[in-house]
This record gives structure tokens, sequence and C-alpha cells, in this order.
């Protein structure tokens, strides 16, 4: 399937999935600041909503980024009710001949307790101001995710880096 995209095809991928890491790390950058500054001296309701909406973010620039490599990779996006669920278990997946898993079983789990938050904090059944207290702990680990996810995606890169040295 690589040999489809074209060196310069893979080429052009590599450099917007490394754009893509330096805007999830902004937003991580933003988290950061927010759970310190709520870790010192507490947050209001409006801050907790915009702590809130940088988790939203943070989850969905990612999987904007596993959106990327289905679309010019895998050349198949998933569809349905579920779709959310699938692109991110899709990236776990070692798929033969097309590529190699992108992130471990365990980022996974932890990214997928992010996509869990972004559901419940997007529809009404949520409540005008989050509890900050359920969803402290995703802002406090948002560094330590995208460091492991820079790291498997850094990692994947090389991968298909190589794969384009090869090609036309």
């Amino acid at each position: 399937m690589l040999q489809n995209k074209g060196s310069n095809g893979l080429k052009i991928l590599v450099v917007e999935l490394v754009r893509d890491l330096r805007d999830i790390e902004a937003i991580a950058s933003s988290l950061v600041k927010a759970w310190e500054k709520a870790s010192r001296q507490g947050l209001n309701d409006l801050e907790v909503n915009g702590a809130a909406h940088l988790l939203e973010n943070f989850y969905t620039a990612i999987e904007e980024l596993f959106l990327r490599i289905a679309k010019d990779i895998d050349l198949d996006v998933p569809t349905g009710e579920q779709w959310h669920r699938e692109i991110l278990q899709r990236m776990n997946l070692d798929l033969p001949e097309i590529r190699p898993a992108v992130i471990s079983q365990d980022l996974t789990e932890t990214l997928d307790g992010y996509r869990r938050f972004r559901h419940r904090a997007r529809h009404v059944y949520a409540p005008p101001v989050p509890d900050w207290q359920k969803f402290s702990h995703l802002a406090d680990e948002a560094e330590n995710t995208y460091r492991a996810l820079k790291e498997s995606i850094e990692n994947w890169l090389l991968f298909l880096s190589a794969v384009s040295q090869k090609l036309p």
C-alpha cells in the first residue's frame, strides 16, 4: 500500500505528521499550565470549562493525526457510530504489508480515557461545569501522554521515512 503513495507523498505525510505533533504539544503545554494553576489555587468555573475544552482539543488533535494515517496509509477510514473508538484501536494494529502498529496497547488504553472524556464532555448529559476531580487525572497525565505519543509517532515516522527512501 505504501508504494501507491510514492516517495513524495510519504515525505509530505511525514512533514504533516510532524506539524500535527507540534500542535498537540502546544495543547499539552496549555493543559500542563492549567493543571499547575489548579494544583496551586484551584480553578473557577470558567477556567474548569477552559481546561475541559483543552482536554477535548488534545484528544481531537491526536485523533486527527490518526485519521491522516488511516486515510493516507491504510486507505480506509472507519465509519459508523463507533468510528472514534475504531480509529484509536486501529492505530494499535500491525497491518502486514501496509504498516506496523503506530502506538502500543498501553498508549491505546491511556488515550481511550481522553476519548471517553471528550465524548462525555461534548454531549448534553454532561453538567454545564464539568467536575474537575473527575478529569483532573487526564490533565495531570497530559504531558506524559504527549511524550509517549511523540516517541511512538517519531519511531513510526522512522519507518515511514525509510520506506520513502526506497520508493521512486
